[in-house]
């Protein structure tokens, strides 16, 4: 089962800035490579989008996580150089309900679809 913490946002037609995976290391290990997806949109805001116990959390931020607290550490990918979807239009936005989990699925005008997925408490992406 998949629920929505709050509806999806309305960004179809919005311009990607920047798209960062965020990995999560705890005492050096990796715990979720998949952790976070933090997306900048034209108008300069940033939005956290992770999936936790079922529920797809999607929230405004004012930018990015710290890469250091203490035990914690966090890495970031960019997606957005890396797959090419900086400077592109974001078409769709989709919530899927899987067996034991749920995905959100990104279309960007001439990319790839990113698949976001969250099966059994453990984060994926797939491009």
């Amino acid at each position: 089962m998949l629920m929505l913490h709050q509806p999806l946002p309305d960004i179809p037609g919005a311009v990607c800035n920047a798209l960062f995976l965020q990995a999560y290391y705890y005492r050096g290990k990796l715990v979720s490579e998949a952790n976070v997806l933090f997306l900048q949109l034209g108008d300069g805001g940033w939005h956290r989008i992770f999936i936790d116990g079922g529920i797809v959390f999607w929230q405004r931020v004012d930018g990015l996580d710290s890469p250091d607290q203490d035990r914690h550490h966090y890495t970031l990918t960019d997606l957005g150089a890396l797959h090419r979807y900086a400077r592109r239009r974001v078409v769709r936005v989709e919530a899927a309900v899987l067996p034991e989990g749920g995905e959100l699925r990104l279309t960007f005008e001439g990319a790839p679809p990113l698949v976001y997925r969250n099966v059994g408490g453990a984060s994926q992406l797939s491009i």
